[in-house]
């Protein structure tokens, strides 16, 4: 059940399973996998907990993560524990060093696999990501987690007709799963079919809860693409929107940055990205999930995927762009990684 939750990757604490879990390893305290499993479970909590509950889950995955590796010192569940339980903002190249040994530890370990395709993405190399989520699916065809990420893969290797199967067929398995209904609203809006994602978006039986700013500058961004931007009125409205939106909370930072590229305000992109990733500039934009911000997988933390989706290359076609890889740490990162990301390989 612990795997199952797990699986479906809801952006929210299985605080029933947890505690279904903290009873088992009471009963059977030798047990790695259920601490490695509990450890697994309190490290998603941790993301998606208030901050009143932050600090104790933080404690207690540590605890039970060190438990199942006294255990079983191969054990897999909790070295992804481990390394995802402080933000992969800014922390890439430990994170990759531990998922790495974790890896080498346990061939096969989903969770170390998952985690390390997250890495590679967020890093600007979906070209490594791709294989790792492939693999993932054939193996576990049913885990909602992987099916949002194999959309966006398949965007940006340019292969619609794919991402259009796995897109549709994730959303009839699983409505209402934020993660996968924004990958398919924006996997359509902006591979030029914003009509065909705004009707999406009116379908209140599959739509997730979306707090009304975040869906009006979702809303006026597509419709602004669907005009094919003759108004320059609705752009600006759109624009305005998204600005408006990005103060209230991390999944719309990230939404704005691609609405704002989609509709060719660059230097309003980099505006939110600035105050985004480095706190830096006009814009003063909310850092921690709120009511007000859509709860969406991933995006509770500081993320930098969206950076290098193809709606944002006129981002990364502008000279502003590496500066900001720098200054976040990324170049730091693909030098002492050693490896390069797919958009600097291709040039």
């Amino acid at each position: 059940a612990a795997w199952a939750s797990w699986r479906l990757g809801l952006p929210l604490p299985d605080y029933a399973m947890i505690g279904a879990l903290r009873d088992r390893v009471r009963n059977h305290s030798s047990s790695s996998k259920a601490w490695g499993l509990l450890s697994l479970m309190l490290r998603i909590a941790v993301e998606y907990s208030s901050p009143d509950d932050c600090q104790a889950l933080v404690a207690e995955c540590e605890q039970t993560a060190r438990k199942a590796l006294s255990l079983d010192r191969d054990n897999g569940e909790a070295r992804a524990a481990l390394a995802g339980l402080p933000p992969l903002f800014g922390n890439w190249l430990a994170v990759r060093e531990q998922l790495l040994v974790a890896r080498e530890r346990d061939t096969e370990n989903v969770p170390v696999a998952h985690d390390l395709a997250i890495l590679e993405m967020a890093t600007g190399r979906p070209s490594a990501a791709t294989p790792i989520i492939e693999a993932l699916i054939a193996r576990d065809p049913l885990a909602a987690l992987f099916h949002y990420k194999r959309v966006y893969h398949l965007w940006v290797s340019g292969q619609y007709a794919e991402m259009d199967r796995v897109a549709d067929r994730a959303l009839q398995l699983w409505p209402r799963h934020p993660a996968i209904w924004f990958a398919r609203v924006w996997s359509l809006g902006f591979t030029d079919r914003p009509a065909a994602a705004l009707a999406l978006t009116e379908d209140g039986a599959i739509r997730p809860q979306i707090p009304p700013t975040a869906f009006e500058a979702l809303r006026g961004t597509l419709s602004a693409c669907a005009r094919k931007a003759d108004d320059k009125e609705d752009i600006a409205s759109a624009v305005a929107a998204n600005l408006q939106a990005a103060k209230r909370g991390p999944a719309q930072c990230v939404a704005a940055i691609i609405h704002l590229a989609a509709l060719g305000a660059v230097d309003r992109a980099f505006d939110v990205a600035n105050a985004y990733f480095l706190r830096r500039g006009p814009l003063i934009v909310q850092l921690r999930n709120t009511a007000d911000d859509p709860s969406i997988n991933d995006q509770h933390r500081r993320v930098t995927q969206m950076l290098f989706l193809p709606v944002t290359e006129v981002l990364r076609r502008d000279g502003r762009f590496l500066q900001l890889c720098d200054e976040t740490g990324l170049v730091g990162y693909w030098r002492q990684a050693k490896v390069a990301p797919d958009f600097l390989s291709k040039t």
